[in-house]
């Protein structure tokens, strides 16, 4: 499966593993809850938008990559 490319660089690096912490924190007690059907979407949707509004990178998600998958 492919990801995008920013993942990998080391710029960018250490931004994203910062903005799955804060969309984790921002969807505690949110539904769907993580694990449960559909989760995958809205923490991918969060994540994009708090890098794109907070760090000015555009991020792609799992989904947007690899539009062949179903992603639940």
């Amino acid at each position: 499966m492919r990801v995008d490319p920013k993942e990998r660089d080391p710029r960018y690096k250490d931004l994203i593993k910062k903005a799955d912490k804060e969309a984790e924190k921002f969807l505690e007690g949110k539904r769907p809850v993580r694990g449960q059907l559909g989760y995958c979407h809205f923490f991918w949707g969060t994540k994009q938008k708090i890098l794109k509004e907070k760090y000015d990178v555009d991020w792609k998600t799992p989904a947007e990559i690899n539009p062949w998958v179903l992603f639940d």
